[in-house]
């Protein structure tokens, strides 16, 4: 029996969980015949109960599809009562549908993204369909099979084949294709199915490993990371438009990929200019045939800068040079929650240092009565750090369930408070080449405080800012080796979490642009909650000094209020459930049509040319894709409705 028991309180579940839980259940499905869900969700609107009800459906038909032989769903109290009608309505249809069906197998492999799932009832089929990542509601399956009726989660009809033409909506909420047509028939409409309205190749521009030093040529390559999500090989080209005043050696690359094959593409710069914030807005342009798809992204430089000895007292006196790695979002008028946070690395020969700032409501810090520390629930700051086995220009990366994408884990903690109510910050170590993933036993003090670290915390509760200003000996990181990794230009793999008690974490992978279905739970802990991803790098560098001579140029903070960049110049994650395109931080260009013709291979004359506005979703940090607002029509029924009829099989 495998139990599932999802704790999350307003989860992020992510583009992810469609290939986690797959794994999972396929390495289970010998020694599994019943699969237990529960869902523990505080409902706060209805696009959360969509999104809630829709991550239950789905853990249960991959259940079914990997062989268990029944599903359970245990109602949660703290349901409202219509998130439990939607889940009630939900549930029964998937029942009726699919209780006494034969799962045949699932569609679309290797895809991360489009996911089918076969079964078979008498002479019909029900096929279970979504798209893990649909950012701009287009995404559709167009086909053409005979009789064919497409249902969504509540059994209301929303498309069918006409003429033999089928096109099927797609996004992540499941939709159900019911079917008479004979076998053949259907596995040929799948072959010859069209994706519309989502890039066979997506696309992925990593963050600089060391500041952009204006006027030389010692600078950062562009690199790309792409994956072909569709089921069939892909030959085509990916292009790279660069800021204004950039150049670029060859702005286009050939790029051939088997389905679910993952590259990465290396762009030689010629030329660049710093900015302040350290945030460069690149677009990428996937090319095949006639057709072309755009994606813009914000990108940050994630570094850790080779300095004097840094003073750990909170003061924050010798950042004002560092490149920050920024995530959360500024909301107008928001006096609630963490709406943004920043963070960044120095190291010298004997440390590697750590320095955060983080707007939030109030600092929580750990009941020291509490028998368990549950840091997840609280105010804290997870870092991993992945120091083996790195070469960015040549792995592959894996997304695995509980991959190991990291060798080192820890926690920097607000533990206690002193005698004059000041936060007693610490440093907890969570694992290590030494300590377990997941095996530490002492929930207090975790995998215990790190010998020689030093931790000191800062509250300012009229500004509402919270500082962190942290030191780790490098003893402990043995395979850190700053200048080593300097002069041999070596990057680390690198990721980090804001943990508050306000909402779900802030996670660094979505301000990177990780793909989200990358994410896994061996990444960050509780394994059970957490299901992030260390897909991202850091490099080593030398402090480049700011454009500006004054010393506070690049700071977002001035250490008293809150002062973030114009919002064109700050990479923004928004909120999962309303994902926008990021805005440039460039001027905005006049448009330019786009050309109708196949583009040429040759490179283009100029890199700075004027990007065309484009209808593709953007690819702003790893923002979870919408949830388009559900017609009336389509709205779960107050009662189950009888069983859809199937169409009747053709006549012999």
């Amino acid at each position: 029996m495998a139990v599932w028991n999802d704790e999350r309180q307003n989860a992020d579940f992510g583009s992810g969980e469609s290939a986690n839980a797959w794994r999972f259940l396929e390495a289970q499905k010998n020694s599994s015949n019943s699969l237990a869900l529960r869902d523990e969700v505080n409902v706060a609107d209805d696009r959360e109960i969509v999104r809630d009800v829709s991550s239950a459906v789905k853990r249960n038909i991959l259940a079914k599809l990997s062989g268990a032989t029944s599903s359970t769903r245990w109602p949660s109290a703290s349901q409202n009562a219509l998130a439990r009608m939607a889940s009630g309505a939900a549930w029964s249809q998937m029942l009726r549908l699919l209780e006494n069906a034969t799962p045949e197998g699932r569609l679309f492999e290797p895809s991360p993204l489009l996911w089918g799932a076969s079964f078979r009832l008498g002479s019909n089929r029900i096929i279970a369909l979504w798209n893990d990542a649909d950012a701009n509601g287009k995404s559709r399956l167009v086909t053409q099979l005979e009789g064919v009726r497409v249902l969504d989660l509540w059994g209301n009809e929303i498309a069918r084949s006409d003429k033999k033409k089928l096109v099927i909506p797609l996004s992540d909420v499941p939709v159900y294709v019911l079917t008479s047509a004979p076998q053949s028939e259907v596995a040929k409409a799948w072959r010859d199915a069209r994706w519309e309205g989502t890039s066979p190749i997506q696309t992925q521009v990593l963050p600089f490993s060391r500041p952009i030093a204006t006027g030389t040529k010692n600078l950062p390559r562009v690199l790309v990371r792409v994956q072909n999500v569709s089921w069939l090989p892909f030959d085509g080209r990916v292009g790279i438009d660069v800021p204004k005043r950039w150049k670029v050696a060859n702005d286009t690359l050939a790029v051939k990929l088997q389905p679910g094959e993952m590259k990465l593409l290396s762009y030689v710069l010629t030329a660049a200019e710093r900015k302040t914030d350290d945030v460069y807005n690149i677009e990428t342009e996937v090319f095949r045939g006639r057709s072309d798809w755009k994606t813009r992204q914000n990108v940050p430089v994630a570094t850790i800068a080779i300095a004097d000895e840094v003073r750990v007292d909170g003061a924050l006196d010798e950042w004002n040079l560092a490149s920050w790695m920024n995530i959360g979002e500024t909301k107008t008028g928001d006096k609630n929650g963490v709406t943004q946070a920043r963070l960044a690395l120095r190291a010298d020969d004997s440390n590697l240092y750590i320095a955060a700032q983080v707007r939030e409501n109030a600092l929580q810090i750990r009941d020291e009565t509490d028998i368990e520390y549950s840091f997840w629930q609280g105010d804290a700051i997870q870092i991993a750090l992945g120091v083996r086995n790195i070469n960015p220009l040549r792995e592959v990366l894996s997304d695995e369930l509980g991959a190991r994408d990291s060798d080192y884990g820890f926690l920097l903690s607000p533990f206690a408070t002193g005698e004059d109510g000041t936060p007693s910050g610490r440093v907890l170590r969570l694992w290590s080449p030494t300590v377990g993933f997941g095996a530490t036993t002492d929930r207090v003090r975790w995998g215990g405080v790190v010998a020689g670290a030093r931790c000191v915390l800062r509250r300012d509760d009229k500004t509402k800012l919270t500082t962190w200003e942290t030191a780790i000996p490098l003893s402990q990181i043995a395979e850190l080796q700053p200048a080593r990794r300097l002069a041999n230009n070596e990057n680390i793999r690198f990721g980090w979490m804001l943990h508050n008690d306000d909402s779900a974490p802030l996670e660094w992978a979505q301000a990177a642009n990780n793909f989200p279905w990358t994410r896994n739970s061996g990444s960050f802990l509780p394994t059970n909650i957490l299901s992030g991803g260390v897909q991202t790098y850091v490099g080593f560098s030398r402090i480049v000094s700011p454009l500006s001579t004054d010393n506070n140029a690049d700071l977002h903070f001035d250490g008293s209020v809150w002062n973030p960049p114009s919002p064109t110049a700050t990479p923004s994650v928004m909120p999962a459930a309303t994902p926008k395109p990021t805005p440039s931080a460039t001027p905005k260009p006049t448009p330019a049509a786009t050309p109708k013709s196949t583009p040429s291979p040759t490179p283009r004359a100029s890199s700075t040319r004027t990007p065309t506005p484009t209808q593709t979703p953007s690819a702003t940090p790893n923002v979870l894709p919408p949830l388009p607002p559900a017609p009336a029509s389509s709205l779960p029924p107050m009662r189950p409705e009888p069983l859809p009829q199937l169409p009747s099989p053709p006549a012999s």
